[in-house]
Formats: C-alpha cells, sequence, structure tokens
C-alpha cells in the first residue's frame, strides 16, 4: 500500500512517539508527589510499555499521514478551485462553476 519512502517516513513517526514517550515517562517517574524508591523508579524507567506505540496514536499517524498526502495529490485542484471561488466561502456557486469550466 505505500511505498519504500512513505514507509519510513511512517516508521520514523512512529520511532519519534516511542522515543517521546520514553523520555516523557522517564521525567514523570521523578516528578510524581510520591517519593519512589530506588528499585521502584528503574521498574519504571525500564518498563516494557514506554516501547509501546497504543493502538490510538498509531492510528493518528497513519490517517495524518494520509491526509496530507491526499492533500498534495489535490494541490493543483484546490489552488484552482481557490481560484474560482471569488468570495472565498469555500462553495462555487452557478457563475463561478461557469468560470471553472471555461
Amino acid at each position: 500500500m505505500y511505498d519504500p519512502n512513505d514507509y519510513e517516513i511512517l516508521e520514523q513517526k512512529f520511532i519519534q512517539v516511542i522515543q517521546d514517550k520514553k523520555t516523557r515517562s522517564y521525567y514523570d517517574a521523578f516528578s510524581d508527589n510520591k517519593k519512589l524508591t530506588r528499585e521502584e523508579q528503574m521498574l519504571k524507567k525500564n518498563s516494557r510499555d514506554y516501547e509501546k506505540l497504543p493502538f490510538v496514536q498509531f492510528q493518528k499517524i497513519i490517517l495524518d499521514f494520509q491526509l496530507k498526502e491526499h492533500e498534495k495529490f489535490l494541490e493543483k485542484f484546490i489552488v484552482l478551485f481557490k481560484t474560482v471561488d471569488s468570495d472565498n466561502n469555500g462553495v462555487i456557486n452557478e457563475e463561478e462553476f461557469r468560470d471553472l469550466i471555461a
């Protein structure tokens, strides 16, 4: 479904989210109100949950990527539409449509 370049872009986004989650969780371990023992801190820091990508985040990354690619694909049409939409209301009326066809 995706070419190798798309795959690399998505993979990097997934990795970045996981890295951000690890970093945030590491610092959150020290900002809790409850004092953690050294063992608890190490367990929390090394938890495998930090290496997981929740489905909701996975889905958001995929959908955002697809939307951007779709917008790139339609860019020429969007520019043309905006030039014909003289009142900038996001809708072309009959007169504007005739201009588009002409």
